[in-house]
């Protein structure tokens, strides 16, 4: 039996795709997106989704008689997700212990907590726009949707990174095609804004003819 949920892999250019977030069809039809091509160009290897929920699988009956907490200190790196999220929304910093050694074991969820927490000051985590995408960056290079999200949004307001509107842009289509509406309707936003840029500057390359 399949260890994904049934639906959630499509065939994406000759192989099956989509582990924990689903790749959408339409999104990618409606954003004429060439997926190897996209993930090539932004170093995402996605292989990391399978990995761990592959891990996950193999170690579920062992651990799941276990409490939360003593399955994070087996060395369970999703119990270390989930226990480090409880600690930190209860603003115990002994969380962001268990998230990075969740997101340093290839979880990406961790990263991408951990990237969000440092990128808004949340949690047990102090503000530190560097370290929000250095995390969120690592999660998003392993497919994650939120994380391809989180990155767009950095690149597009020069948040601890260099401004960078085609970077963001792109990283906002991964996010759509991944299953994020922030992402889809993000990337909306900045082609609309563009499109309105574009029109100004061709009214006024107009009036200098």
């Amino acid at each position: 039996m399949s260890i994904y949920p049934e639906g959630i892999q499509v065939e994406i250019q000759g192989r099956l795709r989509g582990c924990v977030w689903p790749f959408l069809l339409h999104r990618i039809k409606e954003l004429s997106v060439d997926v190897d091509k996209l993930e090539l160009q932004l170093g995402i290897d996605a292989t990391y989704e399978s990995l761990w929920i592959e891990s996950y699988a193999e170690k579920f009956e062992v651990f799941s008689e276990l409490p939360l907490r003593e399955q994070a200190d087996a060395g369970d790196p999703i119990a270390a997700t989930d226990y480090g999220l409880v600690l930190c929304e209860s603003g115990e910093k002994l969380g962001l212990k268990y998230l990075i050694f969740s997101a340093t074991n290839g979880v990406p969820q961790a990263a991408v907590n951990l990237g969000f927490y440092y990128l808004h000051g949340l949690g047990c985590a102090e503000r530190n726009l560097e370290e929000a995408f250095r995390w969120s960056q690592i999660g998003a290079k392993q497919g994650c949707p939120e994380g391809a999200a989180n990155i767009g949004f950095q690149y597009e307001h020069g948040l601890g990174t260099a401004k960078d509107k085609k970077l963001a842009e792109l990283w906002y289509v991964y996010s759509a095609i991944r299953g994020s509406d922030y992402g889809y309707g993000a990337l909306l936003a900045l082609r609309k804004f563009k499109d309105e840029i574009n029109d100004v500057l061709l009214a006024i390359k107009s009036r200098l003819h």
